[in-house]
């Protein structure tokens, strides 16, 4: 388990960059941490049709520090704002950063918020499955709150769901409560849940263990549902995806959590 003393915060021209900000300052707090926010957007965004035309790079740019600024303005660490080169490519010049960072904070797609059109629609997943760092994925809808105070272990017995439990480790011994999750399956594997219980008291965390009940749902839906009916702050699960060529493909729970969730998810591929 290595401590996270180090976390990369994405900033773009959309107002959701303040409440990333805000939550990268707290975990830096809790953590020990340094903050580092990049702004990276994409070079031509593509034309948005029956509005007025994009702003111009400088003007998104200004924006972006702008939100950056107000941001700041709370009590908190301080952070250290960064861009990529002219020349950088989104997704590639911001995975460079990443390799030497422990923890990113990103952002949910915003598919109704013409500032989003600033970064491709799979920014996010593409930097967690390229980079293989563990990110907080921020939803759009979220505006204040602590995160880490209560947290949902959405547990599998799986390469993945074991390293996103040991990546957010760090946050789990911190939490006032820990949930863990499960759901029956064909090839269930319920020795794992003991392994995992126990794994987790020698660290110290004394998890709840609760079955979900999937109904005509499936298992993404049933997390953020059971997350939110608890007051949840922070869904740690696995990432479980790849790249295929170009495009990055998402499998079952972890394509519905990213796009159906309100509450903030700590994933790893």
């Amino acid at each position: 388990m290595n401590p996270i003393r180090s976390i990369l915060v994405h900033v773009d021209g959309t107002a959701a960059s303040a409440v990333r900000v805000a939550m990268a300052r707290e975990l830096a707090a809790q953590q020990s941490a340094v903050v580092t926010a990049l702004y990276a957007v994409t070079r031509n965004p593509l034309p948005v049709p029956f509005v007025d035309p994009l702003p111009c790079a400088a003007e998104r740019r200004d924006r972006a520090r702008a939100i950056f600024d107000e941001a700041l303005k709370a009590p908190g660490c301080s952070v250290t704002w960064t861009e990529l080169g002219v020349d950088s490519e989104e997704i590639g010049g911001f995975v460079r950063h990443a390799l030497c960072c422990d923890l990113l904070v990103m952002g949910q797609h915003m598919a109704g918020d013409i500032a989003s059109h600033d970064v491709p629609p799979n920014f996010t997943e593409a930097v967690m499955i390229d980079s293989g760092k563990p990110a907080i994925i921020v939803p759009h809808s979220r505006k204040t709150g602590s995160t880490g105070r209560r947290i949902v272990i959405a547990w599998k017995s799986t390469r993945e769901s074991a390293r996103a439990v040991a990546c957010a480790m760090p946050l789990i011994r911190c939490a006032s409560r820990v949930h863990l999750v499960h759901w029956r399956e064909a090839d269930d594997d319920v020795q794992s849940l003991d392994d995992i219980e126990r794994h987790l008291r020698l660290h110290d965390v004394e998890a709840m263990r609760d079955e979900l009940v999937r109904a005509n749902s499936g298992v993404g839906d049933a997390i953020v549902s059971f997350a939110s009916d608890i007051d949840a702050d922070l869904i740690v699960m696995g990432c479980y995806g790849h790249r295929r060529l170009r495009e990055i493909v998402l499998r079952g729970a972890t394509r519905d959590v990213l796009m159906s969730t309100s509450v903030p998810v700590f994933m790893t591929h």
